[in-house]
């Protein structure tokens, strides 16, 4: 039924161009609102349409996103696009693969920028021992962490972390560190670390992803509504394997949490409505 669902959903927004008969009750009877918590909308991912991106995802009832920086040039654009789009928030990050390939120069520019651009979040930030074997490479990655940890403290900023196949060296570090405000970002790692995490406090963003990927499935079905976030990660992890995911389809995440969690869509954007303005600092009427 899920899936029908979603095949209905993306007909009716690809067909619509600017997705102009969607709306946030078209699917659940309700004008709920939904927010987007990690996009990447630079880097050229959506260099032809972005303009119609955002309007289908304003048209789905999508309020806001917050867009990733990755390195040196994604922060600009992200910073850059949050000017331009009322519908996004930046946040500037340094992503441990990119923390990886930098150049000593490079990284004090990055650590800059995070320590003075306009932002909601520092992000996304973290380890990635997936793609980066290197054990070398892995050390520099915990040190600039580290320091990137620092300065988000400093600043009084969440901070958005990347953790793949390093989810517990991540949840290691913020043990050590302290009770700042974490958001652990399409995270795949063991119940066991998630449920350290959240004795740490920390929030989990659940991507768009959990439409067919049993491991999201079973961590949103432990993660208590007071710390849960929503995702599409876009233009990654499309619902459906094999597209060019957007914000517009963060609301599949929405239905899929909500049946996971046998509650009713409007008690979870209600919820996530909350965690959003806490955590990110951004005052939205209802």
């Amino acid at each position: 039924m899920l899936l029908i669902k979603y095949l209905a959903f993306n007909n009716s927004i690809m067909e619509s161009g600017s997705g102009s008969d969607l709306n946030g009750s078209k699917l659940n009877g309700s004008k709920n609102v939904f927010f987007d918590c990690h996009t990447h909308l630079g880097r050229n991912f959506f260099k032809n349409d972005l303009k119609e991106v955002i309007a289908r995802a304003q048209k789905a009832g999508v309020q806001r996103v917050v867009n990733c920086g990755l390195d040196k040039q994604t922060n600009l654009e992200t910073v850059s696009l949050a000017r331009e789009f009322d519908l996004v928030c930046a946040a500037v990050g340094f992503s441990p693969t990119d923390v990886s390939k930098a150049t000593g120069e490079e990284e004090l520019a990055v650590l800059s920028q995070i320590e003075s651009f306009d932002a909601v979040a520092v992000g996304e930030v973290g380890l990635d021992f997936h793609w980066i074997k290197d054990e070398g490479e892995r050390k520099r990655q915990a040190e600039v962490f580290l320091k990137i940890l620092e300065i988000a403290e400093k600043r009084g900023l969440p901070v958005i972390i990347h953790s793949r196949a390093a989810e517990r060296e991540v949840v290691d570090i913020l043990e050590s560190f302290g009770k700042s405000c974490f958001v652990m970002h399409c995270f795949t790692g063991k119940l066991s670390l998630a449920k350290r995490a959240l004795d740490l406090g920390c929030f989990f963003s659940i991507p768009t992803n959990v439409c067919y990927y049993s491991s999201m499935q079973k961590l949103a079905g432990i993660v208590p509504l007071e710390k849960l976030l929503i995702e599409t990660d876009s233009p990654f992890l499309h619902p459906q394997r094999g597209e060019r995911n957007e914000p517009a389809f963060v609301v599949r995440a929405y239905e899929t949490v909500s049946n996971i969690k046998n509650i009713n869509i409007e008690r979870l954007c209600d919820s996530v409505y909350f965690n959003f303005t806490h955590v990110f600092g951004v005052s939205l009427p209802r």
